[in-house]
């Protein structure tokens, strides 16, 4: 605001006095001074913040968006722009005049566009790779359309920024579209009602990103290439396209296969002989430990502390803390462990 009023009294004095030609008295020079003071501190008002901090904040997230090769060659390209300007500029000088800043704007503008292509098509730049990270993910249309891709962003594993090439979001329009007779219809409205949920939960974090040297070709394509470019891993439940992505070198998360990997590796039916190393809770049961170190309830056992049992397991419980098995002694002792079971049903609570 203050550097706008002596822009706006630079403004309102050219335009009143040189080209209205307004008579010069005390009282115009009042007014036109007032008016030059008012609409300086009103476009200084609504300029100030375009000026400073909105192009601040713009131009941070289109560099972050760019990925690193490009971002090299705009920088070089910039710098040589601004060299050629300078000296041509001094050149021009002598032949234009005051105008010769024109063509060093020109000849900037020129340089910084041919270093941006450069730095996007230049063999030895795009061979630069930027390592993958978890901050950035792209995810594709199957997970979008999995119901669990929003419990499972929540669950942590959305913790950076997540990229949507358009392509993706064109894939699940064209499966809108399709007649409601069609079973993928409801996947594709699925699928663009989860991303709509998702821009509404992370905000800026959400972004669809565009890809125009890879426009034409095909969808998972085009999620290899925003993963490469970004330097992402890919969120997909496409088994072959995780083993496309995972055979060029970039990480992929799948969901089905991380619940494989968190399953317990203890289930109903496996025996195992532990130790009973103290009384539990309720009854008499028996507390243990797997050799994984997973607790083991084991009902009728209470008469076994400081010995090694055979037990059968009966039931696997996951918590927030971890797993608890439920197991009761081999041999004879089974069939009477079930019947207390039935007679007593709620034994079966955590120790």
């Amino acid at each position: 605001m203050i550097v706008g009023v002596p822009v706006g009294l630079w403004l309102t004095y050219n335009v009143a006095f040189g080209i209205l030609l307004v008579p010069e008295n005390s009282a115009n020079d009042s007014v036109t001074t007032i008016i030059g003071v008012f609409l300086g501190v009103i476009a200084g008002y609504f300029a100030g913040p375009l000026c400073t901090v909105r192009l601040a904040q713009r131009l941070s997230t289109t560099l972050v968006q760019r990925p690193l090769p490009e971002i090299i060659g705009g920088v070089a390209g910039a710098g040589i722009g601004v060299l050629a300007a300078t000296i041509l500029g001094g050149i021009s000088i002598i032949f234009m005049g005051d105008i010769a800043w024109v063509v060093g704007l020109i000849v900037g503008s020129v340089g910084i566009s041919v270093g941006w292509y450069v730095g996007t098509q230049h063999p030895s730049l795009r061979a630069m790779s930027i390592a993958p990270t978890s901050s950035r993910s792209v995810l594709d249309s199957s997970f979008l359309i999995d119901p669990r891709c929003h419990a499972v962003l929540d669950a942590g594993l959305g913790s950076g920024v997540l990229l949507i090439p358009s392509a993706v979001m064109e894939e699940l329009q064209v499966l809108a579209d399709l007649p409601p007779t069609d079973p993928r219809q409801e996947r594709g409205k699925h699928g663009l009602e989860t991303a709509y949920q998702l821009r509404a939960a992370f905000g800026s974090r959400f972004q669809i990103v565009e890809d125009p040297a890879h426009a034409r070709e095909p969808v998972d394509n085009q999620v290899i290439s925003a993963a490469r470019q970004y330097g992402a891993i890919i969120m997909t439940v496409d088994s072959n396209l995780a083993t496309i992505a995972a055979t060029g070198g970039i990480p992929v998360c799948n969901p089905n296969s991380l619940l494989r990997a968190c399953q317990h590796p203890w289930s109903t039916g496996d025996e195992l002989r532990i130790k009973i190393e103290s009384p539990g809770r309720h009854g008499a049961q028996g507390i243990g430990h797997a050799p994984d170190g997973t607790t083991v309830v084991v009902d009728d056992a209470l008469s076994s502390v400081g010995k090694e049992l055979n037990v059968r397991i009966r039931r696997v419980q996951t918590t927030q803390s971890g797993a608890v098995i439920f197991a009761a002694p081999t041999g004879d002792q089974t069939a009477r462990s079930l019947r207390s079971r039935r007679q007593r049903p709620n034994q079966d609570r955590l120790t």
